[in-house]
């Protein structure tokens, strides 16, 4: 009895262990979704890679790639290309400007909160002001820094985050079982940096 009742104490907390393992590679792996898709809309701007935006199949290199995230949904978010270089997003079904838009699928609960702050100031943060509806960032040939948009509630751009050139992105995901947060942050000269927090991060 003795020694089951240790090989059962054993397994159960590997069980434990290993649903704990998978529930962070499962989140790990939609943060650094997040992270290449960044790079990607980067890389093929300043690539120049050709895309057929129009029904007749010609193709063009003058367009601009970017990535989007609502907070209608956090357990997802948009690849797309920007036709018309507005540094918008506009879904497929809502009409012309993002000629294509591929979604990415991220595992609950995704992302827990997102966030804009100009350097020296504080993040604004949704859900905990509710400032943010969404954000919309974009890459413009042939400079490698991000233009990135932080629309309100209601459809507005957010005033005090205009200022694209010293303003950062931060993207949290959050795990269900344990505690903790991942940081994704944008920074306004393109880097994309990634870091793990043991608590919910500052």
């Amino acid at each position: 009895m003795v020694v089951i009742t240790i090989i059962t104490i054993i397994l159960s907390a590997m069980v434990s262990r290993q649903n704990t393992f998978q529930e962070r590679f499962r989140v790990d792996s939609k943060v650094y979704d997040l992270a290449i898709a960044i790079r990607q809309a980067q890389a093929y701007t300043l690539g120049v890679r050709e895309f057929a935006c129009s029904s007749n199949g010609s193709k063009t290199f003058d367009v601009s790639y970017g990535v989007h995230l609502n907070t209608a949904n956090l357990n997802q978010f948009a690849f797309f290309v920007d036709a018309n270089e507005d540094s918008l997003y506009n879904s497929p079904e809502n009409g012309a400007g993002s000629c294509y838009t591929q979604i990415t699928s991220l595992t609950t609960p995704g992302i827990t909160r997102i966030c804009g702050v100009v350097f020296g100031g504080s993040k604004q943060c949704y859900p905990a002001d509710g400032s943010i509806r969404d954000i919309t960032l974009t890459f413009q040939r042939p400079n490698p820094r991000p233009v990135m948009k932080f629309v309100n509630s209601g459809g507005s751009e957010i005033t005090s985050l205009q200022n694209h050139a010293n303003a950062a992105m931060y993207v949290y995901f959050g795990y269900n079982n344990q505690p903790g947060e991942i940081e994704l942050k944008l920074e306004a000269t393109g880097q994309v940096s990634i870091k793990y927090c043991g608590a919910t991060c500052p």
